[in-house]
């Protein structure tokens, strides 16, 4: 299924909820490649004090400088950036459901420190769930922004859509790293 290729630069986009942040934990350590989450990029404190785009750029454009190998996961516009640089896409597109109960999980099982307020989490639900509709006072849709990103490297995207096809690509970079 996938080319025996050494991967150096692995681009990781998904919904939130849809383990972009585990899967990049997982592949760095099975990798032994720096992961990085385009989160802690943008967010000066998190969740309250963020850069803005063209800060946000020059910082991953300094990370990507610096790094030679890296696992980069998250989705921003700027983060298109990382994506034409990458040896490996992956979209994780599970579906909205299983999405929702991955943040509802995750709110449960944070304890204290980053723990959004319930408000927060009914934020998050609601913008999962108009993952692929048009919102008020948007253009596109979120789907349609994660499109734009990785536009140009169909050549090298791989789509997970369930548990199986994530176990096979784990499988194949095990083998081919």
């Amino acid at each position: 299924m996938y080319e025996k290729i050494k991967y150096q630069r692995i681009y990781i986009i998904g919904i939130s909820g849809s383990g972009k942040s585990t899967l990049a934990k997982q592949l760095s350590s099975l990798l032994c490649i720096p992961s990085f989450d385009l989160d802690s990029i943008s967010w000066i404190k998190k969740y309250t004090d963020r850069r803005n785009d063209a800060s946000s750029e020059e910082e991953l454009k300094k990370l990507l400088k610096i790094n030679k190998s890296w696992i980069i996961e998250g989705v921003y516009e700027w983060g298109k950036i990382a994506s034409d640089k990458a040896d490996l896409v992956i979209f994780l597109n599970y579906g909205i459901n299983i999405a929702i109960y991955r943040v509802i999980k995750r709110w449960i099982n944070r304890k204290g420190e980053d723990k959004e307020s319930i408000k927060d989490l009914y934020g998050l639900i609601q913008y999962i769930r108009s993952y692929k509709k048009v919102r008020p006072n948007r253009l596109y849709t979120t789907y349609e922004k994660h499109q734009k990103v990785i536009l140009g490297n169909e050549h090298n995207l791989v789509e997970i859509k369930n548990k199986k096809q994530l176990k096979e690509l784990l499988n194949e970079l095990n083998k081919n790293k």
